[in-house]
């Protein structure tokens, strides 16, 4: 405040200083002085530098009452910003607790884990799944029938064909009640019969029509064993790189709410699945697709 008040009495001081000179001269100038006259107008310029003070006053304090107000502002925003400095170093050290955890689970070679039902939106990955392997392809499931839904058939009928003729064994474990060899018959002597197979017969018809296409000589290649279903308890694929796997779950309802694993076929926990499957297959019978 004071500031303020030196400021004023400085403009004061001026402009009176000012104006008497400029009246001093102006009167001096004149062929015949008018003393009174100079006083007069002395005394006016005092009561202009007066009013000229006080506006020069108001428009500083004007000046002032923004700048506290500014200053009010920034005030507030490095309050705020302040305030939430302890959030975000928190949300940084979450962000780097999380690219830690994700980094472990990447050299431990699970390469991802998902909702199942995340992935049965995209037929494109199942495809990409088949597609990517030549050498091996091991299927476990209750009838895989989905395999011959419209959208991977084609590309899944191409592999099997393709790996039979190369000489690579396809193995598939399927799980549920013996399929009726006549009822299948039936279906391939007249194909509207096919709406009475159910899941596990239209998956053994459709292998069916795969090997006989493919010459007798490399027919032995596709292996179709039937298990029970207490010893088929998990989903699984493994291809030349890839390893799958799901869980089936009590609750059919909520199977799609179950997850999907995948694998680095190199580590122990895919291993452990593949001597699994090994060993599955000498404790099931094989399902004779000729006969």
């Amino acid at each position: 405040m004071k500031k303020k008040y030196r400021n004023v009495l400085l403009v004061f001081l001026i402009l009176s200083l000012l104006f008497v000179v400029g009246c001093v001269i102006n009167e001096y100038n004149k062929t015949t002085p008018d003393i009174p006259a100079m006083w007069q107008n002395i005394f006016m310029s005092i009561i202009c530098s007066v009013v000229a003070s006080i506006l020069f006053c108001m428009l500083q304090m004007a000046i002032s009452n923004d700048d506290q107000e500014d200053l009010k502002e920034i005030k507030a925003k490095v309050t705020l910003v302040e305030a939430s400095q302890p959030s975000m170093n928190q949300l940084l050290l979450d962000i780097d607790e999380k690219l830690k955890k994700q980094n472990e689970l990447y050299d431990s070679g699970i390469r991802s884990i998902r909702k199942k039902s995340y992935y049965d939106r995209d037929g494109k990955f199942w495809n990409d799944i088949i597609e990517a392997t030549s050498g091996r392809l091991d299927l476990v499931g209750h009838s895989i029938s989905k395999w011959f839904d419209e959208e991977y058939k084609s590309t899944f009928v191409a592999k099997i064909d393709s790996m039979l003729r190369n000489g690579k064994e396809v193995r598939i474990i399927l799980s549920g009640a013996e399929p009726d060899r006549n009822k299948i018959s039936q279906a391939e002597k007249d194909f509207s019969q096919r709406i009475h197979l159910n899941k596990m017969e239209m998956t053994c018809f459709e292998l069916r029509q795969i090997v006989k296409k493919v010459p007798k000589a490399l027919r032995h290649n596709l292996l179709v064993y039937l298990a029970d279903p207490i010893q088929v308890t998990y989903l699984y694929i493994r291809t030349d790189h890839q390893c799958f796997i799901s869980p089936y779950i009590y609750s059919t309802n909520n199977n799609s709410n179950s997850f999907l694993l995948e694998l680095e076929t190199r580590i122990d926990y895919s291993k452990c699945f593949e001597q699994d499957f090994s060993e599955l297959l000498t404790h099931i019978k094989k399902i004779n697709l000729e006969g």
